[in-house]
Order: structure tokens, then C-alpha cells, then sequence
């Protein structure tokens, strides 16, 4: 029994992936007002990449999943998002723009713990 739970939930997850996937955060706003999937891009992930291509940002995590925010801009950046790991996200609509609040955490040399605030503004959001 125990299978069957963790396969239908595998497979019910692949499917809303699936669905959502192309869609933008607008987009799913109109389906999915409490955006559940966010949260399963942004809780605990790694960022392995930051790319800027015109004004859209890519932000590549560890798991190959890579979000594009469309007309992007950084408001606040306290280090380099690089090999920093998301302990908390929050996400704003101001108006026409939304914004992304990371609490991001790099550990020294020593193991020790740091924190760090990166925000993002943008128009819209998409999964590749």
C-alpha cells in the first residue's frame, strides 16, 4: 500500500508539473490562485546558476529546474545567489510587477552559517 501511496503521488505531481509548465506565475494565478508548485521550485533548492538575457533573469537550482523572470530586475543583493541555498522565499504582487524575497544561506570555510537577502522584481515568471 505503501508504494501505491508514494507512486499516485509521484504521478500526480509529474501531471500538475506538466500542466503548469510554459505557464506564466500570471497565468497560473488564474487556475491556481494559492500557487502550491512555487513552492516546490523555491523550499530548499541550491542556486546552480544566474544568467541575465536582455531583461529577463534565469535562475537555474540543483535539481535542473530553471525559473525565467521576464523583465527582471535585482532590487537588493547582499552576495552572489551562486552555490546559496533558499531557506525561506516569499512573493509580492505590487501593482503590475511582482517581487521575490530570498533568505539565502552560504556556509565559509569553516561550516559557519551566513544569510543574505536577494530580491528580484519582475513582470512575470516562467518554468523552462
Amino acid at each position: 500500500k505503501q508504494k501505491n501511496i508514494y507512486k499516485t503521488y509521484d504521478n500526480s505531481y509529474k501531471v500538475s508539473k506538466q500542466a503548469e509548465s510554459g505557464l506564466t506565475v500570471c497565468e497560473q494565478l488564474k487556475y491556481h490562485p494559492f500557487l502550491y508548485s512555487l513552492s516546490f521550485i523555491f523550499e530548499e533548492a541550491n542556486i546552480i546558476g544566474v544568467e541575465t538575457v536582455d531583461n529577463d533573469i534565469y535562475l537555474t537550482f540543483d535539481f535542473k529546474e530553471t525559473v525565467i523572470l521576464k523583465g527582471a530586475e535585482v532590487v537588493k543583493q547582499e552576495c552572489s545567489p551562486i552555490n546559496a541555498y533558499i531557506r525561506e522565499y516569499e512573493l509580492y504582487k505590487d501593482g503590475k510587477n511582482y517581487e521575490l524575497h530570498l533568505l539565502l544561506m552560504k556556509r565559509d570555510e569553516k561550516l559557519v552559517a551566513h544569510f543574505y537577502y536577494l530580491t528580484y522584481r519582475f513582470k512575470d515568471m516562467k518554468l523552462k
